[in-house]
């Protein structure tokens, strides 16, 4: 798996390729979203559109930056099709994350978006358990 960063204004894009699965790639997500919080960004856009397979630990690594950044009274959008939107949606998390189609759509989301908004789901240890 591959990470690359960019800003587009305020918000953060994470562009993922390769395969999301438990092990490194998840402990690569994991430990990228953190540097970043920890810098202070609270806007993300989780460009997926590129990520080949999502196994359950990639999924939950996705729904533990989402526990951390709410923590923070941040948001993650997600940018997704085919199979990956496939498993959000057979897992209700589309209920959780705004799903979009395009990089240029997800950001634009953020303009009036308000700390809060978002469903909370489990508790931090719950979710990092799971991956």
């Amino acid at each position: 798996m591959r990470i690359s960063t960019r800003k587009i204004d305020d918000v953060v894009v994470l562009d993922m390729s390769g395969k999301i699965t438990t092990g490194e790639p998840t402990q690569l997500l994991r430990r990228t979203f953190q540097e970043l919080l920890e810098q202070g960004e609270t806007r993300f856009v989780f460009n997926m559109l590129k990520v080949s397979w999502l196994d359950s630990g990639g999924i939950g690594s996705v729904v533990a930056c989402h526990r951390r950044v709410v923590g923070k009274k941040g948001v993650i959008r997600l940018v997704l099709k085919g199979r990956a939107h496939d498993l959000f949606t057979m897992t209700s998390l589309d209920k959780v994350f705004k799903i979009f189609e395009t990089v240029a759509e997800a950001p634009a989301s953020l303009a009036d978006w308000r700390p809060g908004e978002v469903l909370e789901i489990g508790e931090p240890d719950e979710v990092d358990a799971v991956s």
